[in-house]
């Protein structure tokens, strides 16, 4: 899921934060409380339930965890006196607060095979022009006007694509007719 926040967006199947489209180098460690933080931005999250969350069964201080908060705003452009995104509950813990708005993978991807199939039809509508002008080139057309491929044969009035739906429009017909008259 791509969570889109202030200046920044965070993919969490990608593992990576990226600030105004440009990737930010964060610790795995400082991602994971970002992330947790995010994830859980309806309510304050007391520090024990991030050691426990973040850290499982490793005895860790609470300083590690300042200093994560502390590397987690500074990647999102947050700091300690403005706390706009990242907010101090002093005594109970930390809120995520900045408005966010989220694509689910299923939305990320949908939009990337959208863009795609808009680029292959518009490559196909290209080369099916490109095709079908290279095709009157070399074929004679319909014009009567138009002189013989060489002075020993008359020009060619029907392509053979023409040809092939008459040859078939006939046979449609034969056994239309057939069927008809055997009842």
């Amino acid at each position: 899921m791509v969570s889109h926040f202030a200046d920044c967006e965070l993919d969490e199947s990608l593992y990576q934060l990226r600030r105004n489209g440009a990737p930010v180098a964060v610790e795995p460690k400082v991602f994971d409380v970002l992330a947790y933080l995010l994830q859980h931005r309806d309510r304050v999250v007391s520090k024990d339930e991030l050691l426990d969350k973040l850290w499982p069964g490793q005895v860790v201080g609470e300083n590690a965890l300042t200093r994560c908060i502390r590397a987690a705003r500074a990647a999102v452009g947050d700091d300690g006196t403005k706390q706009a995104i990242i907010e101090t509950q002093h005594g109970r813990g930390y809120r995520f607060v900045a408005f966010v708005t989220t694509d689910s993978q299923e939305d990320v991807s949908r939009n990337q095979q959208e863009d795609n199939q808009k680029a292959k039809s518009e490559n196909g509508l290209e080369s099916s022009v490109q095709s079908l002008e290279s095709e009157n080139r070399l074929s004679p057309t319909l014009d009567p006007r138009r002189e013989s491929l060489d002075d020993s044969t008359p020009a060619r009035s029907w392509s053979v694509r023409s040809s092939l739906f008459l040859g078939l429009l006939l046979l449609v017909g034969i056994i239309t007719a057939v069927q008809y008259l055997s009842l």
